[in-house]
C-alpha cells in the first residue's frame, strides 16, 4: 500500500478553500493517485488485486470528489472503452492518457428524463455518410449529471450512449466517444451547464450536457456494429456490463472510512477523562456503552474489510484475460 499522506496536496485543508478550489484539488488529488499506482489496461480491465487496492487505498475517504473522479473515470469511461481494443487497437494512445490523468473520461449514459429506465434514454446518433449525427432531441434528453466542465483545465473525453438510427430504423443503444471539451473550452456543439452544488459533499463540477447536431467519424462507434440486437433488453445490458463493478467500487472508501472513524472514536475515548464517583478522572472509554459503540465500528470495519476483499478476488478471478496485451 502506498503512503499517500505525505504528500502536500493531502497536507491541505480543503474546508478553508473556496468550491473552485476545493474542485480544482480533488483532480489534483485525482491524478496523483492515479500515477501513483500506475494502472495498466490490463489492470482495469481485469480487476486485478493493484486495480482494488487503490479503491481500498486509506487517503480517499479524505476527499470524496477525488475518489469520485477516480471512480468513474476508471470503472465506467476506462473500462467500457478497454473491451474494444482488440478491435479498436487505434484508441490505445487515448486510453493510456486516461491512465495518466492527461485525459478525464466520463460516463454519459443516464438522462434528466431517464435515470432508472435508461433503458429508454433518447439521445440520438444517426448514421450519415461516413459517420454519425450526435443530437439531444429536447430537454428531458440532456445527459445527467457528469462532470463536463473545461473549468479546471483538464481536457476531456465521453462515452456517450445514444441510439443508433440508420434509414430511420432505431437500432438500439450502444456507446460512442465523443470530446467534450479541451483544458479551456467545449468542443462545438456541445453544451455543458454547471449545477448547483450539493450541500454535505465534496464539490465537483457536476452538469447537464447536451449535444446539437455533433458530428462523429464512424470510428467513434465502439464496437463499430450496426446490426440491431435480436434482444434489445440482453444488448444494453451487455453495452453496460461495467456498471456493477462501479457500483461496487464506491463502497471501498466507505469501508476505509469507517475504520477512520473506529480509530479516531477509540483514541478520543481513551484521551478524554471526566470525573465520576472519586477524585481521579478516567477515561470515557470505560464506560460500556462507549465500549460498545467503539468495538462495535472496529468490529463492522474489520469484517466489511474482509468481506469486500474476497468479493474482489471473486472479480478477478472471473474476469477475462488478455494474453495480446
Amino acid at each position: 500500500m502506498l503512503d499517500l499522506s505525505k504528500n502536500p496536496l493531502f497536507d491541505l485543508n480543503s474546508r478553508t478553500l473556496s468550491v473552485d478550489e476545493r474542485v480544482a484539488l480533488s483532480y489534483a488529488r485525482a491524478r496523483l493517485v492515479l500515477r501513483s499506482y500506475n494502472l495498466s489496461i490490463s489492470d482495469v480491465q481485469s480487476f486485478t488485486p493493484k486495480f482494488w487496492a487503490m479503491h481500498l487505498d486509506p487517503i480517499l475517504p479524505l476527499d470524496f470528489g477525488c475518489f469520485t473522479i477516480l471512480a468513474a473515470h476508471l470503472n465506467l469511461t476506462v473500462g467500457t472503452i478497454a473491451r474494444y481494443l482488440p478491435q479498436q487497437p487505434d484508441l490505445i494512445p487515448l486510453v493510456k492518457s486516461l491512465l495518466n490523468l492527461d485525459t478525464v473520461g466520463v460516463f454519459l449514459l443516464s438522462e434528466r428524463g431517464h435515470g432508472l429506465d435508461a433503458f429508454n434514454i433518447e439521445t440520438t446518433a444517426t448514421k450519415y455518410k461516413n459517420g454519425f449525427i450526435l443530437h439531444t432531441p429536447r430537454e428531458e434528453a440532456t445527459k445527467f449529471m457528469p462532470a463536463t466542465t473545461p473549468a479546471f483545465g483538464i481536457p476531456k473525453v465521453a462515452v456517450v450512449m445514444a441510439r443508433i438510427i440508420v434509414d430511420g430504423e432505431d437500432r438500439g443503444s450502444r456507446f460512442f466517444l465523443v470530446p467534450i471539451c479541451t483544458a479551456k473550452e467545449m468542443y462545438p456543439g456541445v453544451t455543458s451547464t454547471r449545477l448547483p452544488r450539493r450541500s454535505g459533499t465534496s464539490p465537483l463540477d457536476f452538469s447537464m450536457t447536451s449535444f446539437n447536431h455533433v458530428f462523429l467519424p464512424a470510428s467513434a462507434l465502439l464496437g463499430g456494429s450496426l446490426d440491431a440486437p435480436t434482444d434489445a433488453r440482453s444488448a444494453w445490458w451487455d453495452e453496460v456490463w461495467r456498471i456493477p463493478y462501479g457500483s461496487m467500487a464506491v463502497a471501498a472508501p466507505l469501508m476505509q472510512g469507517l475504520k477512520h472513524v473506529a480509530y479516531i472514536g477509540a483514541q478520543y475515548s481513551l484521551r478524554r477523562h471526566v470525573r465520576v464517583h472519586g477524585p481521579t478522572p478516567v477515561p470515557i472509554m470505560t464506560f460500556p456503552t462507549q465500549q460498545l459503540a467503539v468495538l462495535y465500528a472496529v468490529a463492522a470495519g474489520t469484517i466489511l474489510d474482509v468481506w469486500y476483499r474476497s468479493i474482489n478476488l471473486w472479480t478477478t478471478a472471473s474476469s477475462t484475460a488478455w494474453p495480446w496485451w
